[in-house]
C-alpha cells in the first residue's frame, strides 16, 4: 500500500470516528459545539460604588498590557467630578481610558450611543494588541454591550420627556411605574420603581413608537471571550466603618452578577 493511500485510509478513519463520535451527542451538545467560540477577550468588573473597581481595573491592565473603558453613565459627561468617583488624571495617565469626559452635561449620552461607542474601542483596543477592560458602574450599559442588545431606535423626545417628568412629579415614581406596568408588565418587571430614568425612557419608547418596550430589546450570544469579576464588600451590620473595608473577588456566572440597578 503506498503511503498516499495509506494517509487516505487514515484520513478515512478519522473521518468515521468524527461521525461516530458525533452521532453519539445529543442534539443540544451538537448545537454548542457547531456554534463558534468567540475568541475576542473581555474583561468584565462589577461592583458598588467604593467598592476598589478603579483600582483593581488599573493593577490589571498595567500588568496585562489593558486599556480600560468606562461604563459608568456619569463619568462620560465633563466638569461632573464631584460624587461620581471618576479616576482622577494621574489614574488615567498610568492607564489609557475610554469614555470618560466625552460629552458635556446639556449633551445626553443615549443607551444605544453608549454601546456604539464601547464595542468601537473594544475593537480599537483588540486591533492594537491590547486587552479591553470594562469596568462599571451602571449594569444597564455593561448588559447591553455584553449581551449584544437590539436596543430601540427611537431617538429621545424632549417634549414628551418633560412631559413625563412634569407627570411624575404629580404623582410620583411608584405611580408612574404601576402605569408601565399596565402597558408593559415585562419592562416593568424588569426595571426597579426607583429608577425613574430608565422608568420614563420605557414609556417615552411605547408613546412613540407604538410598541411594547420589551418587545425592542433583544439579548444574544456574547460575541466576546468574557471573564467577569464582581467586587463585593462585607457589611458590618449596624455600625459605621472610618476605614475602606477589604474587598473581595469572585467570578460569577453571567445572570448572576452583582449589578448595581443603574
Amino acid at each position: 500500500m503506498s503511503w498516499q493511500l495509506k494517509d487516505e485510509v487514515r484520513k478515512g478513519r478519522s473521518k468515521c470516528a468524527t461521525s461516530r463520535m458525533w452521532s453519539m451527542m445529543s442534539e443540544e451538545d451538537q448545537q454548542i459545539n457547531s456554534k463558534p467560540k468567540p475568541s475576542k477577550p473581555l474583561v468584565v468588573i462589577v461592583g458598588p460604588t467604593a467598592v476598589g473597581k478603579t483600582e483593581l481595573s488599573l493593577q490589571l491592565a498595567e500588568r496585562l498590557g489593558g486599556e480600560i473603558i468606562s461604563a459608568d453613565s456619569r463619568l462620560f459627561y465633563r466638569y461632573m467630578d464631584i460624587g461620581t468617583a471618576k479616576p482622577a488624571l494621574v489614574e488615567r495617565e498610568r492607564v489609557v481610558h475610554h469614555l470618560i469626559d466625552v460629552s458635556d452635561p446639556d449633551q445626553t449620552w443615549s443607551l444605544a450611543m453608549f454601546q456604539e461607542a464601547a464595542r468601537r474601542a473594544i475593537c480599537d483596543i483588540h486591533r492594537g494588541g491590547c486587552l479591553p477592560f470594562l469596568v462599571g458602574g451602571t449594569g444597564q450599559y455593561i448588559r447591553a454591550v455584553i449581551e449584544e442588545w437590539d436596543i430601540p431606535k427611537v431617538k429621545p423626545d424632549p417634549r414628551l420627556r418633560q412631559s413625563l417628568e412634569n407627570w411624575v412629579g404629580e404623582i410620583g415614581p411608584s405611580a408612574l411605574h404601576d402605569r408601565l406596568a399596565v402597558v408593559d408588565p415585562q419592562a416593568a418587571q424588569s426595571i426597579d420603581a426607583r429608577n425613574i430614568r430608565r422608568t420614563i425612557r420605557a414609556l417615552e419608547v411605547i408613546l412613540t413608537s407604538g410598541k411594547r418596550f420589551s418587545s425592542q430589546v433583544g439579548k444574544k450570544v456574547s460575541p466576546y471571550d468574557l471573564l467577569q469579576v464582581g467586587l463585593i464588600r462585607p457589611r458590618d451590620h449596624g455600625k459605621l466603618r472610618h476605614h475602606q473595608p477589604r474587598h473581595n473577588e469572585r467570578k460569577y456566572p453571567t445572570d448572576d452578577l452583582p449589578y448595581p440597578s443603574g
